[in-house]
């Protein structure tokens, strides 16, 4: 009896320590978790540099579309009653965005490579821009694959249904991938576009048009091509990897990105051939009128004026080719 008396004191003594143990425990891990808690407190939000959300999105065309019918539809949406300036290569269009914010305008596009730039401008929120690169190509021709095929789907679900409509929507859209050589295998090529990302392009050599761009384009074959050579690869993102089946190879000189620019603002001061402005964000422009621009002559426009302009910039010089006043003082 004493010895089993002994072994339950024994026990209950243990099991004591083992819930003050665990107790201890417990605290010391709270203790810490508040000290680490106070010294990663979140930084002061009004110390953190602000982000601004676009407001302005283009619903087509996209990214590194290859069009191949000529004038090509720039549609989207923005703040409703926005002005809308859509800048290609060799024109520039000013619109208004209706009550919802929709937009939509033609544009003709040279052949190539085309930099398209839009811009929304809103007295209360000011301006946004989007900047895309698409190709426009009259000799590209899809041609059909076994696996672009639609397969049969279950007509009861229609989430599958919609699913499949948007992969077959994006099979059929052919897409350019603009860069630089970076490898060369039998079957395949690695570029590096102008944003820096790599890219990789399936080729069939059977079925890809190899052409050399210049005063006289001419057909190359695929041993031609070489690293380090700029091209534009058109075809198909078939697959979910992003790998670009070519249809459609040219070897041309680097694309230099333009150096045109849209500003809006308020004229600040007007010289002979000048024009100062600040813009929406405050900052200071001198531009400049070249012989021939589209727009009001220079005697039309008066200090306190809001204008939009599309200009170019040579070295520090930025020349008008485009400005409209968006409202007179």
């Amino acid at each position: 009896m004493r010895k089993e008396l002994i072994i339950a004191i024994a026990a209950g003594v243990l099991l004591g320590l083992t819930v003050a143990f665990g107790v201890f425990r417990a605290n010391s891990a709270l203790k810490k978790n508040k000290v680490e808690t106070k010294e990663f407190a979140s930084p002061d939000q009004s110390k953190l540099p602000k982000q601004n959300g676009s407001k302005i999105t283009l619903a087509t065309p996209e990214a590194e579309d290859v069009i191949i019918q000529n004038p090509v539809k720039v549609a989207g949406i923005t703040l409703k009653d926005a002005l809308v300036i859509i800048s290609s290569e060799d024109e520039d269009l000013l619109l208004k965005a209706d009550s919802l914010g929709s937009f939509e305008q033609e544009v003709e596009l040279l052949g190539g490579i085309n930099q398209l730039i839009v811009a929304s401008y809103d007295e209360s929120e000011g301006k946004f821009e989007q900047k895309l690169t698409v190709v426009f190509s009259t000799e590209f021709k899809a041609r059909e694959k076994a696996s672009d095929t639609p397969t049969a789907t279950n007509e009861g679900d229609p989430i599958r249904e919609k699913v499949r409509e948007k992969i077959e929507e994006v099979k059929r859209k052919p897409k350019a991938y603009i860069g630089t050589i970076t490898d060369k295998l039998e079957t395949s090529l690695q570029i590096k576009n102008t944003f820096g990302e790599i890219q990789l392009i399936s080729v069939d050599i059977e079925s890809v048009d190899f052409v050399k761009t210049g005063k006289s384009p001419t057909s190359i074959e695929y041993n031609d091509l070489a690293i380090g050579d700029f091209i534009i690869a058109m075809g198909f993102a078939t697959n979910s990897n992003g790998v670009l089946a070519a249809q459609r190879i040219l070897v041309s000189p680097p694309f230099e990105q333009p150096n045109r620019s849209i500003i809006i603002g308020e004229v600040d001061t007007l010289g002979k051939n000048t024009l100062n402005l600040v813009d929406t964000s405050g900052k200071g422009w001198s531009l400049t009128f070249p012989k021939k621009w589209k727009g009001p002559e220079i005697k039309e426009i008066k200090e306190g004026d809001k204008v939009a302009a599309v200009v170019e910039q040579e070295e520090n010089i930025y020349k008008i080719r485009t400005i409209e006043i968006t409202s007179k003082k």
